[in-house]
């Protein structure tokens, strides 16, 4: 041990092989840069940090076959430290996307840089087994052991590092049937007769109380999907009354399974039907797709998610609620929400949570994209395989605030 400890590889092999993993550090970072962007979609920014993996992979077996033709290896070291070092002067200048781009990419072709030290580094010890294995291994630990603290300790992370909001799940769903539901709903609705076509005794399940009626939808994307709307017209834009919320909390009481309702205050809000109604649907399976209120530990009082860039305001439900207290708590968080009598808003209850949501507008890009209270928490249901196209080309979250009431 002594011999190897006063021989030069273990300190040149250690130090050297220290610097190395040190400065191929940033192409793990490549990612999180094109992310800050905000200019690409999900596949590309997968898609990219692939190229560099390839070019790290043409490199590395050029510079073996390099090393072996003239068969001097610290020469051919010299090729990929001389690039990295470009590369990574071009990335902390930060001159153009362009330039910033090729110095990433020149990161990458870096990583041929052990092989060939690992080939030298045997050829000097070929003589000494055990002094070869004890050099490398602690070579590759301190190497291993450095790239934990020094990233941390040379950048400022909580400064300088790009901050993602992370929002919530989306789940998308396609479903041609939608495209058949009927679009009636307006700004100054008029009265529409018969607008739920329920006479059909199969889809008519009887009255809620006095002044409901409670139908399966027709355009149901999950079933069973249910329908609840006042059997004298009264116009969508107007806030849920008492009577309303009565009825939706006798029917999701009532449901053996578990369900959530939403509302949709007026077609700014995503309403498609301008006759007063309310939807009740299976509430998704909670390892498939959970609903953000479900994901923190509400308390008593009214909470914003941090994390979700539109406004919106969550009271949790006590296991006594009642409608009385649905009535109380609904009025609160439009109070809180400084929401006028008629202003577009979405609703969303589950038997332990009631939300509010304000909205501006009903559809984006030119009428091809469309929100309801269900999009608002991310369960996307489209018509057609574009409109898909349209909500996954960048991050589907920078659309809800155009929707909704940025904060």
């Amino acid at each position: 041990m002594k011999a190897i400890a006063t021989h030069w590889p273990l300190y040149v092999f250690t130090f050297t092989l220290i610097c190395h993993c040190i400065v191929t550090q940033p192409l793990n970072y490549f990612v999180v840069w094109l992310k800050s962007l905000d200019r690409f979609s999900v596949y590309q920014i997968n898609l990219f940090p692939t190229a560099a993996q390839a070019t790290g992979l043409v490199f590395t077996l050029a510079y073996g076959w390099l090393s072996d033709g003239i068969r001097s290896r610290w020469k051919v070291l010299v090729i990929p430290a001389t690039l990295n070092f470009v590369g990574m002067v071009i990335v902390a200048s930060y001159p153009s996307y362009g330039a910033t781009f090729l110095g990433y990419m020149l990161n990458a072709t870096s990583w041929g840089f052990w092989p060939v030290l690992y080939a030298w580094a045997i050829e000097v010890m070929h003589k000494d087994m055990e002094e070869r294995a004890i050099v490398i291994g602690v070579a590759q630990r301190f190497g291993q052991a450095f790239i934990a603290w020094v990233p941390v300790l040379i950048l400022d992370v909580g400064k300088y590092a790009p901050r993602f909001k992370m929002g919530f799940c989306f789940q998308f769903r396609v479903a041609s049937s939608l495209a058949k539901k009927p679009q009636s709903a307006t700004r100054h609705q008029k009265k529409v007769s018969n607008a739920f076509d329920d006479d059909n005794p199969d889809f008519s399940l009887g009255l809620v109380g006095p002044s409901h009626k409670l139908i399966l939808n027709k355009f149901c994307v999950v079933r069973p999907q249910f329908v609840i709307h006042t059997v004298e017209f009264e116009p969508q834009q107007t806030p849920l009354s008492a009577a309303d919320l009565s009825a939706l909390w006798h029917v999701l009481g009532e449901l053996q399974s578990e369900h959530f309702a939403i509302f949709n205050c007026g077609v700014d809000a995503g309403a498609s039907v301008g006759h007063k109604h309310m939807q009740v649907l299976p509430h998704p399976v909670r390892e498939e797709f959970e609903l953000f209120p479900d994901s923190v530990d509400l308390g008593e009082d009214i909470y914003v998610h941090p994390d979700v860039p539109f406004q919106h305001a969550v009271q949790k439900l006590s296991q006594e609620a009642d409608a009385g207290m649905l009535v109380i708590i609904y009025q609160n968080l439009r109070s809180h929400l400084a929401l006028g009598h008629r202003a577009p808003h979405n609703v969303v209850l589950t038997k332990r949570w009631l939300m509010v949501i304000p909205r501006r507008v009903g559809r984006i890009a030119d009428g091809e994209m469309a929100a309801n209270s269900a999009v608002m928490v991310g369960m996307v249901w489209m018509t057609k395989e574009h409109e898909y196209e349209l909500w996954t080309r960048g991050d589907p979250m920078k659309f809800l605030p155009e929707f909704g009431v940025p904060r």
